[in-house]
């Protein structure tokens, strides 16, 4: 017999022997492979935010998984969905988290659990000349394991968005030089006590300040001279962009395993220039 087919007679078994609403998920057999992450993806939900001393509310997309040993069918998805929405209150940070896997790591009864969360997250920044407000945002990614030793691994990473202007284009061109927009994500592992307060503004301003120019929402037209013209007083290739992030973040103490990705979409070729640097 396959093992192919010993799974599928383990499957048809409990399905024989189920009556008056049983729990299938909790079969016992040997089912050959134990599964290291299973639970629920793209599940959204409201959370708030603790950011520059008021709540920010955002729509978070979460992946939350937990181990499984070979000798158990299935988990409990519904177990998932009931502790997250419980957890509607609290505000999002590491400690919560925390508090999260523990619940899920007991009412599953699971080795190790893991959250992903992802979300926009928003800041203001500033016209260079008019002084306007401009909301911005940054794409946010926090996930956070607890094995079990109960040892606790994070991981965080923020996208942001910044003008880059092409140096050779500026070099060769009798007039004016090609520019793009410049996605940047920044990315390591941190511990819950070391990770600062304002951790996202950091990577953002490491990011942003070393790029040709910032990306601004609103530009009066004296604004967009200065942009313009600030851009092209500091050409950066895609490589001289990513060089200069990985200096800065270098001096990042509290976070440890470090990239940098740098993507620009080409405004002039069919294609995305890339570059990534591991610390």
């Amino acid at each position: 017999m396959t093992k192919k087919q010993i799974l599928l007679d383990h499957f048809n078994q409990a399905i024989e022997e189920t009556n008056h609403l049983p729990d299938i998920q909790k079969q016992q057999e040997n089912f050959l492979y134990p599964i290291s992450h299973v639970g629920i993806k793209n599940f959204k939900m409201p959370i708030t935010l603790y950011e520059n001393g008021e709540n920010q509310h955002s729509i978070a997309d979460i992946q939350l998984t937990v181990s499984l040993n070979q000798y158990e069918r299935g988990t409990h998805m519904s177990r998932f969905v009931e502790i997250l929405q419980d957890s509607l209150q609290h505000t999002v940070s590491f400690n919560h988290l925390k508090e999260i896997l523990a619940k899920v790591k007991q009412r599953l009864q699971a080795d190790t659990a893991s959250i992903k969360m992802k979300f926009p997250w928003y800041f203001y920044g500033v016209s260079p000349i008019s002084q306007n407000d401009n909301l911005q945002y940054g794409e946010v990614s926090i996930e956070s394991t607890i094995d079990s030793k109960e040892k606790i691994m994070n991981f965080v990473s923020l996208t942001c968005f910044a003008t880059t202007l092409c140096p050779c284009s500026k070099e060769i061109s009798k007039y004016g030089a090609h520019n793009q927009r410049g996605k940047i994500t920044i990315s390591g592992n941190t511990s819950t006590e070391s990770i600062p307060s304002d951790w996202k503004l950091q990577l953002k301003d490491i990011a942003i300040n070393n790029a040709s120019a910032p990306i601004h929402s609103l530009l009066k037209r004296q604004d967009e001279k200065y942009v313009t013209e600030q851009a092209y007083e500091n050409p950066r290739f895609v490589e001289d962009l990513a060089r200069l992030i990985a200096v800065d973040l270098a001096d990042v103490k509290w976070l440890d395993h470090k990239q940098v990705i740098c993507e620009n979409e080409e405004s002039i070729h069919a294609h995305n220039a890339i570059a990534q640097i591991h610390l």
